[in-house]
């Protein structure tokens, strides 16, 4: 199983995935609230839904990397917009001209971030592979903005893109494998940063958050799984959560999302782990004020 999550408007949005599709919605004291839908398509064994963002008008945006597109979906689940081919077109397209490495290809898009509502949305696309196109930003009606250029080169590659964060001037992408986080700023370059190796092993960051201080939050797996608090130049401030199955500590999480505002001690910082199973809402100080209510 897999789990990605969303934060709008203080309902937070959980997409989970085996071989159904399933989001539910729940406030952030862990209840669970009406709404939420599934889906499974019948052209392939599964659906592999890796990524989710929540625009301004609650469309539901997803990555699914089997589709080789970014679905739109309604809050009642009808899929109303697609970024990428539709499964006619797929069919139509050789193996190469699906995974052609050039802008406005997605390939295998496997996280999403938007902002925004239908008037002024923007959506960041983040795909796996090593790939020169590795990074979107596109309008809502499928229209390429830019192709973000790994590391400021013309010719670099990204190292397989897993998570994705976008806020009024800054885009955010993670690869696990580079053990790297690359800061985007008025869609150009502007830096990255490695997390710190344990016992010379690299760790592998898998989403990052941006904090309205421009301080970040980092959730990374590796030889040891945890969340943390990073200055706005990258350095490690503090450990929100540690290796571990227990209470306030994770292990191999896939998604982290923090609550918008000022960032308070007891702000609430939601992360996924143990592969889709539980979701636990923590705070930036650290405290672990529990575990959602796993579906039925």
């Amino acid at each position: 199983m897999h789990a990605s999550l969303a934060l709008r408007d203080g309902v937070l949005y959980v997409l989970r995935y085996e071989r159904t599709a399933h989001v539910g919605l729940y406030d952030l004291d862990g209840r669970e609230l009406e709404g939420g839908f599934s889906w499974r398509d019948q052209e392939r064994s599964q659906t592999a839904a890796t990524g989710i963002a929540v625009d301004r008008d609650r469309r539901l945006w997803v990555a699914d990397p089997g589709a080789g597109a970014v679905r739109g979906f309604t809050v009642f689940g009808s899929e109303k917009l697609r970024l990428g081919p539709s499964e006619e077109q797929r069919a139509t397209l050789s193996p190469a001209e699906l995974d052609e490495d050039r802008a406005g290809v997605l390939s295998r898009p496997t996280c999403v971030a938007c902002q925004g509502s239908s008037d002024d949305l923007r959506l960041l696309v983040g795909s796996s592979g090593r790939r020169r196109h590795g990074l979107h930003l596109f309008a809502p009606d499928g229209t390429l903005i830019r192709s973000l250029r790994p590391m400021g080169q013309s010719h670099g590659r990204f190292a397989g893109i897993e998570g994705v964060f976008l806020d009024d001037r800054h885009a955010l992408a993670c690869e696990p494998r580079a053990g790297r986080v690359q800061v985007f700023r008025d869609l150009d370059f502007h830096f990255a940063f490695q997390l710190p190796d344990h016992r010379g092993a690299g760790l592998e960051p898998r989403a990052a958050v941006r904090l309205a201080d421009g301080r970040l939050v980092v959730a990374h797996g590796g030889p040891r799984s945890g969340v943390l608090l990073m200055a706005p130049d990258g350095g490690v401030e503090a450990q929100i959560a540690g290796h571990g199955a227990g209470s306030g500590q994770v292990l191999n999480p896939s998604d982290v999302v923090v609550e918008p505002g000022p960032s308070e001690p007891r702000s609430r910082v939601v992360v996924a782990d143990q592969d889709g199973e539980r979701i636990q809402v923590l705070t930036l100080d650290g405290r672990c004020y529990g575990s959602l209510e796993p579906p039925n």
